[in-house]
């Protein structure tokens, strides 16, 4: 509007256009709010970076003006320009580079910052450019044009403050989406006052596995069933993980920090996120009998009766890096389960080295092992009796070490199924509440003692 200037009509003009261009204004700004709503969009669902957008509006643009000039014939009429004025491909070769870097800071803009700050930006430098001319060469605006001028950024500047919703508080919803689902979000859309609040629902129908390197081991491994995968786009680090994913054909969803906030904290509170989660299935460890043994070396851990899920996430990371070839987690003794905590408590090993289990009888499971030559090894705390009772070491190639908790140590009813023990003799007299290691870093002492064996 600012830009507009009378023209003097010409006696002699044919009227037949009247109206054309103001029809083609309109249909240029219609078509330029339909970008800036597409381009939103794209943003939000497929998280399109500057070089995709630049890229493919370049592709379809030469594809259509390559169609429309060769039907036009002015394809041929700028060959032949070209051939008598051959100093022209300077000049245009000096318009594309120019051209192409403005494209790459308009659509940089578009895709970190969106749509409307661009159209701000785009708008501002033509203003400037006409008030350079304003300042510069001498030119007037008339006061149709200066109120042009007020109108459009004055409308631009409402549009920035006043056209973006409030960010959403996020209401997580376990489960699929169903008319139960719905009539909870109905309930809780609205406060007390039964005035609209801003609510966003974010349905999830398994456990909320949180940080990289879990969320990228579970998408290796394949061990679960992931429903999706909520990021935050403040993080760098998690590129790699988004193309996995996307690879993968697993939905990918944007969402605030606060929401990832909020999801990770079902597993844990305060759980660090580091600005990714996955929305997963649980991780169901499988039998240890249907299991194929290989026959040669292998180091088994069992683990009795541990609780405490950093504990057991911990032990885990030991035994795949000491070289465990299996951990077992039998069901006839409590133990914590398998939960998101253990995943982020062992860095997402758990992910690709998820323990096997024993449905039952874990006594009849020994027997049944010392019976095809294998040698069961059981921990214990350091004492007079321990002391005095000498570690042989294992010459047998199928080992399993059997770890308890810290607080009631190794069950007494499998000690009978030990064919010796094994202990960490301390560095110091101890005191008397001070009897033992954590279980993990006990557990990675006696399965070096164990390796060191059979050097």
């Amino acid at each position: 509007m600012f830009m507009f200037k009378d023209v003097k009509v010409d006696d002699k003009s044919d009227g037949s256009l009247l109206g054309l261009g103001e029809i083609m204004l309109l249909l240029s700004l219609t078509c330029d709010g339909l970008t800036g709503a597409v381009q939103e969009r794209m943003k939000l669902d497929y998280q399109t970076k500057s070089g995709h957008m630049m890229t493919s509006m370049n592709k379809w643009s030469v594809f259509y003006l390559g169609i429309a000039l060769t039907a036009t014939g002015e394809l041929w009429e700028f060959f032949g320009f070209v051939q008598r004025h051959p100093s022209v491909l300077y000049e245009l070769g000096l318009f594309s580079i120019a051209s192409a870097l403005g494209q790459y800071f308009i659509f940089m803009c578009v895709s970190e910052f969106g749509p409307l700050p661009c159209s701000i930006c785009t708008t501002t430098r033509k203003f400037f450019t006409v008030m350079g001319s304003v300042v510069i060469f001498g030119n007037s605006l008339m006061p149709r044009q200066w109120m042009g001028a007020t109108l459009v950024f004055t409308g631009l500047f409402l549009d920035g403050l006043y056209g973006r919703e409030a960010p959403k508080k996020a209401m997580i919803l376990k489960g699929r989406f169903s008319s139960g689902n719905l009539q909870i979000l109905r309930r809780m859309s609205f406060n007390k006052r039964r005035r609209p609040s801003n609510v966003e629902a974010i349905f999830t129908q398994g456990e909320i596995l949180s940080g990289i390197h879990p969320v990228q081991m579970a998408l290796k491994a394949k061990n679960r069933k992931i429903h999706q995968v909520m990021y935050n786009p403040g993080s760098k680090r998690t590129e790699t993980l988004l193309e996995l994913a996307f690879a993968r054909g697993i939905p990918i969803k944007q969402v605030a920090f606060a929401e990832l906030n909020i999801l990770a904290s079902q597993a844990e509170k305060k759980a660090v996120h580091q600005g990714v989660v996955a929305d997963v299935s649980r991780l169901i460890p499988t039998d240890i009998r249907n299991e194929d043994v290989d026959t040669r070396e292998n180091l088994w851990v069992l683990l009795c009766g541990l609780k405490d899920p950093m504990n057991v996430g911990a032990v885990i990371r030991s035994c795949y890096f000491m070289g465990v070839n299996r951990v077992i987690c039998p069901a006839e003794y409590a133990q914590c389960p398998l939960s998101p905590v253990v995943s982020k408590a062992s860095a997402g090993v758990l992910e690709i080295f998820p323990p096997f289990s024993i449905s039952h009888d874990v006594q009849g499971f020994l027997h049944d092992q010392i019976q095809s030559g294998w040698d069961v090894i059981g921990s214990e705390v350091y004492s007079d009796t321990a002391q005095a009772s000498e570690y042989h070491p294992s010459t047998k190639p199928k080992r399993i070490l059997i770890l308890g908790s810290e607080g009631s140590g190794m069950p007494e009813e499998l000690e009978p199924f030990c064919q010796r023990f094994i202990h960490i003799k301390p560095g110091r007299d101890l005191d008397p509440c001070v009897d033992s290691l954590n279980v993990s870093v006990a557990a990675a002492l006696l399965i070096e003692q164990l390796r060191h064996d059979h050097k």
